[in-house]
C-alpha cells in the first residue's frame, strides 16, 4: 500500500498571489496561521522578501516570536529582491538563530515552489520510514546541526551536555567550543562559520 502524499498547508493570506502560484504540490489553504506554510505539525515556514524584512524589521522579529519554540524545525525563506542590500543577511542570520529558525535564501518564486516541493517529497520520505520529531532541544539541534558537514550525532549530543541551548552554541566562542570533547578545530570552525553566516541549502 503506498504512503498518502503530504498536503501542504498554505496561509490564506496568500490565495491568488504569484506565492500560491509557484507551489507545484497538493496544498490547502488554512485561515488564521502564523507561518506561511506548514508541511507538517512540526515543520513550518516563514517566507518573506528581503525587502520587507528591512522596511519592517519590527515586524519581522514579531513573525519569529510567533513560531519560536511551537515546532521543531522553522525555515525562514527569505525571498532575495535586492541584491544589493545582501548586506543585511548575516543580521537576519542570527535573529532566526535565536528564535531556532533556518535561514534559507531564494532568488526566484521559481525557486520558492522548488524548495517546498523538495521539503514535502523528504517528510513524505521520512514518514514512510516512520522518523519522527520530538520537538525537544535533542531533536532540534539534530535537525539543524546535522546539515553542517564534519558535525555528527555524538557531537550534537556533546554540544547539548554542556549547553542549555541550541542558541547558546551558536553563541559559544571558539576557545568554549573547543573545550568540547571531541570538538576538533574542523568542527569548531564549521559551527562558527554557521553562527555568523546563513544557511545555504544545496
Amino acid at each position: 500500500m503506498g504512503s498518502q502524499q503530504t498536503s501542504l498547508l498554505v496561509a490564506a493570506r496568500h490565495v491568488g498571489s504569484k506565492l500560491v502560484d509557484s507551489i507545484r504540490v497538493p496544498y490547502v489553504c488554512v485561515e488564521q496561521m502564523a507561518p506561511d506554510f506548514i508541511v507538517t505539525p512540526n515543520i513550518c515556514i516563514l517566507y518573506a522578501s528581503l525587502n520587507f524584512v528591512l522596511s519592517n524589521p519590527d515586524g519581522f522579529r514579531d513573525r519569529l516570536a510567533s513560531v519560536a519554540h511551537r515546532y521543531s524545525l522553522c525555515v525562514v525563506m527569505i525571498h532575495v529582491d535586492d541584491e544589493a542590500a545582501v548586506h543585511a543577511l548575516p543580521r537576519i542570520n542570527s535573529q532566526c538563530l535565536f528564535h531556532f529558525c533556518t535561514l534559507i535564501c531564494v532568488f526566484s518564486l521559481l525557486e520558492v515552489g522548488l524548495y517546498l516541493e523538495s521539503v514535502v517529497s523528504l517528510s513524505d520520505r521520512c514518514t514512510s520510514q516512520n522518523i519522527s520529531s520530538t520537538g525537544s532541544d535533542f531533536s532540534r539541534a539534530s535537525i539543524i546541526l546535522s546539515g553542517l558537514k564534519h558535525v555528527g550525532k555524538n557531537d550534537i549530543s556533546s554540544l547539548l551536555q554542556n549547553f542549555n541551548a541550541l542558541s547558546d552554541i551558536f553563541r559559544a566562542d571558539e576557545s568554549k567550543l573547543s573545550s568540547i570533547p571531541g570538538m576538533g578545530n574542523r568542527k569548531v570552525q564549521c559551527l562558527m562559520r554557521a553562527s555568523c553566516g546563513p544557511f545555504v541549502l544545496k
